[in-house]
Parts: C-alpha cells; structure tokens; sequence
C-alpha cells in the first residue's frame, strides 16, 4: 500500500501552489482551449468561470473521457467530496459536511437534483449517469436558491434536451466480473416546434463479492432505466417539456459486510462460532446481502419569455421504493438475524421562478418552493430465539421477529427565495441573496415485538414470504415538530481583468431536523435541524491564451447542531441513531486545474485540504469500559480526510484514419479518516491510491469511436465504510477491486 510521508504531502502542496496542478473540469480529448462550460447553479445559464462559488462541472463527453459512469466516480475529479455506498444507500460528504443515515426520517446534507427536480432518498446519491448534458457538483452550502438539506452542496444532473435534428448515439461496453453496460438515446423532430428523445440504460455485473455458502454475488450492479421527454413550443414565447423516467435498481453496492479483526470484537461471531472467511471478496453467511430500489417520476417545466424577463414552472411527482438484506452475524448460523426493511415513499415538488434575462449590470431571479413527502419505514428484524434452547445451526430458521416497526411520516415544506447581482463597473460586482423556509414534519409510530414465525423460515424464505403482524402494537408513539429558517447571502467580486476573477462570499445553509426511525423501544426526542454559516474567497482564472484554467478557495464554516451518529457505542441500532452531536468548525483549502502544454498533451489536476474539529460534545466511547460519556471535543468529524489529491494526464496521437489517445489518471487520499465522532483506530480507514487508465480511438468522422480501460489498475483493496459497535463489532465494506473492459460508442 502506498503511503505518503508529510515532507512528500509538503511538497505536493507547494507543486500545487506553483500552478503544477490546477481546476474547473476536464477538457475534452484531443483539444488545445479548454472548452467552456455553461452551468446554472445560480438559476441562470453562465460561464462556469463566472459563477463565484465552487463548482466542478464535467460535459458528457468530459465524463467519459476520465472514465466517470457514476456518481461514485465523481469523488476521483471534484475536491473535497467523499461518496461511499452502504446497503445501497449513498453517504455523500462535502468538505466533510454529511450524515450517516439509511432511514427516510433523515435527509441527506448533500442535496441530488435532477434536472432541477429535488430528490431526498439516500438511494438516489447513487445513480449511473447516462444520456447526460452535464453535471455539476456545487460546494459549499446552497441555502438560498437551492434551500433545504443543502448545506454540504448540491450534486445537480442534467440531461440532454429534445432538439430539431434526428439523431442518437449508442454506447456500449463489456468487461471483467460479467460486467455490461449499454446506454443510448433516440432524438426525433415531431414537427417544426416539437421534439422527442428517449434515452436508456442497463448496467450489470456480477459482483466484486462472492457468498460460498449461497453462491450467489454480492456488491452487484443491476441497474435498468429510461427517461423520456417532450418537448414543444407552444406558442411563440412559451415552451413546454413533458417528462417521465423510470429506475429498476436491483443492485447490491456496499452491502458486502465483512468482519474485521479483532474478531472477539463481534459478539454474534464469539457466540456462534461462526465461519468468517480471510478474503475480503469471500463471505460466507445464510442470508445473501441485497438491495432492491424501484423509482419513477413525472413532470411539466413551462418556460415563458417576457422579453427581459423570463418565468419558470416545474412541477413533479415521484414514487420510490426500497428494500434490502443484510445478515447481522455476518456468518452461516442463524445466531445474530438480519432485517429486511422497506422505505416506500411518495413525493410532489412545485417551484416558480422569475428571472431576468438581459444584459444589464443588475441580474435577479425570485421564487417560490413547495415539497410535500410521505414516506412509509417498515423495519422487521428477524431473530432466532430458537438458538439460546439449542444452539445456533447452520443455515437454520427464524422463529421470531424480535421487533417490527412501522413509521409513517409526513413532510410539508415550503420556501420564498431571491437572489440579485449588480455589477457597479468592470471590476466590481455585489450579490445579495435571502431565502425563507418553513417546514411540518409529522410520525406515527407503531412497534410489535417477539413476534412469532409461524412455521420457523430461513432467511431466504422469509425475504420470499414477508410477514405483516396482527393484532395491538407493543409500543405506538405520534409526534411533530415545526421549524423555520432564514437563509441569506451576502458576496463581492473583483474582476482583475476578463480572465481572472476573486471572489468572497458568506452564506448560511439549513437543513431539515426529524426523526430515527430504526428503533427499540419509544420514539425518542426528534432532531432538531443543523445550520452553517460558510465564509469563503477564492479566484477563478483562464490564462495563458486559454490553456491553463485555474482556480481556488479557502472556506471556513461555523457548523450548529450537526446531524451524527453518537449512539455507536452503546447502541445497537447502528446508524439508524442520528443526533445533534453540538456544533463543529471546518477550515480547507481546495485547487483544481487543466493545462493544455500543446495541441495534443493535456494535463488536470486536483487538491484538497480539510481540518475539521467537533466543539462540544459528550458521548459514550467504545474503548471506554464503563461506557459512560466521554469528552470528544477537537475529534475531526466523520469521512473527513486530512489530504486528497489527483492529477490526469491524456496524450492525442494522429493516425490515419483519426486519433488515439491515452490516458491516466492517479487519486490519493491520505489516512486521517475515521467513520464515527470518536476517532476510534479501530474504526478508521488507511489511505488508499486509485490508478485507472485508458486507451481510445476516435474516426475522424466523429461517427464512432473504440476504447479499453482499467480502473484500480494495481488492484489495491480499499474500505469504503467502516461500522463498530458492541452488538454487531467491527466490520467493513470495500471498493472495487481491478475492473477492467472495452468500450463502443456510435453517433448517428
């Protein structure tokens, strides 16, 4: 494993000062200017090189230029983002601003849009990017024009538009663990003033985790999806898009569990005398680890220009449902059961926005925001009682559900925003921007336990036959809580010349409190919402005649009643327990660059700095035998890594019939990472390297082009998720091992 010592970390950082490495996306294979990219992360379309905040935004062709197919690729090109997956749920942390949860009582602080559609699942931090316009990756918080649960950032997707001109592209690969990709898309002109395109994709494999006792894969990819649009004008100043997607996600990322030494830590593998294998791609346990999501939506954006103002309704209405496995004992005996839960949710969004469109010095967009959430958790943990009587088996039944909760919850937001800038001359521009939130949440709860299973099931035939309980609830609990929020935004800009620009900003972000809905007993007090205060300067700049695009920042946030898991100690509900773990502050420094050093040689690079520090909290620490709380002031908050760096380098060699190009792309991120508030050694992560590759063929006709890669070319095993308490141990999932494949695509 390779390891950096801190005079080497030195030296890199001052590399990077020196201008060595750099930002603001990847430029496009064989070209010498950096190709610019449009965004609209402040509601309107401008340079990204304009927009004063931090923001990678990668084109299609860009992401498939350095290999990015997912959202879990992002973290390898944007600085300061951590996303890892977890029973097939996302963990997305920016700058070290995230939650641990897996229950729809809790949204993420990362904020996941598509197409401007808001999505507040944990399952949908994960997706496959296909069919893709772009996609931006805005840091920081984004309380005033994107709102509630932002106050990491905002990972916004953006698809390609009907347009008028027939045409479509298919894209295909094939690779090692069964793997197979194919995505494309069909554009058609219905007439003069509308358009249709359908795009779709199916990603498969068959794992990178073997189960010897069921012989089945797990950390697979299953994934189908299509999205479809209409689009029309429906008169000469206002147009009309009709959409629709569907996702059928039967894939099982990050749910490979694995028992880490000590292995006395695991009381279920102690009590049982279980099988763990020594192989991190091996288990070998009853009930196969699983993960089922089916989500679907629709809706209208209607665009009405008024000249130098312009109106915006986009309306949307989506369904999603989860369920997913995993085997607590993480063995073949039926010693330590496993849960089976099932989030099904259903959601409506409205939002109106009025913007100016002109060229003056004064730009403004207003709105107003509406989001309404219903959500069903129902949680059952199968158990053995069976096993105290006559010992754990192998492979053996469960007789009873030890606890089986339903929580029904109920969410009503809604939210007045604006945002101006004025730009007073060349070389000065303000903002001033304000958001106002308010938002009900409301939970029913109800509780059985011990219920029996009548006949006893294994794990498989439970999964296959699911049962409902009947009868009085053991526990039953109802509850609300009202909360509102003033988010502002106050910046200046100073424009040394049109090709460099510095930028200071101070920003407040909110994020919505609730409940914990994996629970044991009565419903406890509901979390109240976390707050930040983000202060930042950076510089954006293009230079040398459009071949070197550099940028910066340096950030500090003032963060308040930080959503966390402090319960892991003492606690067996794991990471269902999130709570307001006191307040943190966060300083980093982030550069990102692309150099194009001649028409064919294109270098990028990208740094991160973070040093985050809890303030004060007090809680139970595992090391601690008497389990009384402890003081964790000045522990770094979770999945928050001191160093990250990375640095591409792509060459372009004309051939005949068109170009080849090769390309390489190296990632570190250094060891000071722990998955919990406690800086626990046995709960950390060592740092890990990520080396992929890439060999490609585009015909000069720009028709079609071939390409193979490698990705983790030196098959370096690296954790993803780590999770330690004194039920369930020390246990730990783990990225990919080497991929590698071909690839086709084909523009028509």
């Amino acid at each position: 494993m390779i390891k950096l010592k801190p005079d080497n970390k030195l030296l890199i950082i001052l590399c990077f000062i020196a201008g060595v490495s750099a930002a603001g996306g990847v430029i496009a294979q064989g070209s010498v200017l950096l190709e610019e990219i449009v965004v609209t992360a402040q509601r309107r379309a401008e340079s990204v090189q304009d927009v004063p905040i931090a923001i990678n935004a990668f084109t299609d062709q860009q992401l498939k230029a350095v290999g990015i197919d997912t959202t879990l690729d992002l973290q390898l090109k944007v600085p300061g983002l951590h996303l890892e997956p977890l029973a097939g749920h996302g963990f997305a942390y920016v700058r070290g601003v995230g939650t641990d949860t897996i229950t729809p009582g809790l949204e993420p602080t990362t904020a996941v849009h598509i197409d401007g559609v808001y999505l507040p699942r944990l399952t949908s931090i994960i997706s496959d990017f296909y069919d893709a316009e772009r996609v931006e990756v805005i840091k920081g918080p984004q309380g005033t024009l994107f709102g509630r649960n932002a106050t990491g950032g905002v990972i916004h997707f953006l698809s390609r538009k009907p347009e008028q001109e027939t045409g479509g592209y298919m894209d295909v690969s094939g690779g090692n663990e069964g793997t197979v990709r194919v995505e494309g898309a069909v554009n058609v002109p219905i007439s003069e003033r509308a358009a249709f395109r359908v795009a779709g994709l199916y990603h498969d494999n068959n794992g990178y985790t073997d189960n010897s006792f069921t012989g089945k894969g797990e950390d697979t990819t299953d994934v189908k999806s299509f999205r479809t649009q209409l689009q029309f004008q429906a008169t000469d100043n206002v147009s009309i898009r009709l959409f629709g997607d569907y996702t059928d996600d039967q894939s099982s990322r990050g749910t490979a569990s694995h028992v880490s030494p000590p292995l006395s830590d695991n009381p279920y593998v102690a009590f049982s005398g279980g099988t763990v294998l020594p192989d991190i791609r091996d288990t070998y346990r009853d009930v196969t680890a699983n993960n089922e999501t089916e989500a679907w939506g629709i809706g209208a954006e209607i665009t009405w220009d008024l000249g130098n103002v312009e109106i915006k309704s986009l309306t949307s209405y989506r369904e999603d449902e989860n369920r997913y496995q995993v085997d607590f004992d993480l063995t073949e005996i039926n010693a330590g059961g496993f849960n089976d839960p099932i989030t099904d949710s259903e959601f409506f969004q409205q939002e109106f926005q009025m913007s100016s469109t002109g060229d003056g010095p004064l730009n403004w967009v207003v709105g107003a925001f509406l989001f309404d959430d219903n959500a069903l958790h129902d949680y059952p943990f199968p158990f053995s009682l069976g096993q105290f009587a006559v010992g754990p088996t192998v492979g053996g039944t469960y007789d009873t559900v030890f606890i089986h909760g339903f929580s029904y919850l109920d969410t009503f937001a809604w939210a007045l925003f604006g945002q101006a800038s004025y730009r007073f001359n060349d070389h000065f521009r303000a903002h001033l921007g304000i958001r106002y939130s308010d938002e009900e949440k409301e939970i029913d709860f109800e509780s059985y336990s011990f219920v029996p299973i009548i006949p006893a099931l294994t794990g498989p035939e439970y999964i296959a036959n699911r049962l409902t309980p009947s009868g009085p609830p053991a526990v039953t609990h109802q509850d609300e809580t009202d909360s509102d929020s003033v988010t502002p935004k106050f910046g200046i800009d100073f424009f040394v010349n049109e090709d460099v620009m510095l930028y200071f900003g101070a920003t407040r972000g909110f994020k919505s409190g609730g409940y914990n809905t994996v629970l044991f007993g009565p419903l406890p007090e509901a979390v109240k919402p976390e707050t930040i205060w983000s202060f930042e300067g950076g510089f954006k700049s293009t230079l040398a005649d459009g071949k070197l695009r550099l940028n910066a920042s340096a950030f500090y946030y003032e963060y308040e009643d930080i959503h966390q898991n402090v319960d892991l100690a003492d606690n067996a509900q794991g990471y269902a327990n999130v709570r307001n773990a006191g307040d943190a502050e966060v300083f980093g420094i982030e550069a990102d660059m692309v150099l194009a050093l001649t028409d064919r040689f294109v270098i990028d690079g990208m740094f991160s700095y973070l040093d985050t520090e809890l303030k004060d909290l007090m809680a139970p620490d595992l090391n601690v035998p008497a389990n009384t709380s402890i003081d964790q002031r000045g522990n770094p908050l979770p999945r928050s890594p001191e160093f990250i760096f990375g640095f591409g380098a792509a060459y372009t060699m004309p051939v005949q019939a068109g170009d080849v190009t090769l390309r390489g792309d190296y990632y570190y991120m250094d060891d000071e990472r722990y998955w919990s508030v406690f800086k626990d050694p046995l709960n950390s992560c060592d740092s890990y390297t990520r080396i992929n590759a890439r060999l490609q063929f585009d015909h000069g006709s720009g028709k079609w082009s071939i390409a193979a890669y490698a990705r983790n070319l030196f098959d370096e095993d690296a954790e993803s998720n780590g999770f330690r308490s004194t039920t369930f141990g020390n246990l730990r999932t783990y990225q990919p091992p080497r991929t590698w494949g071909a690839n086709v695509r084909y523009n028509f």
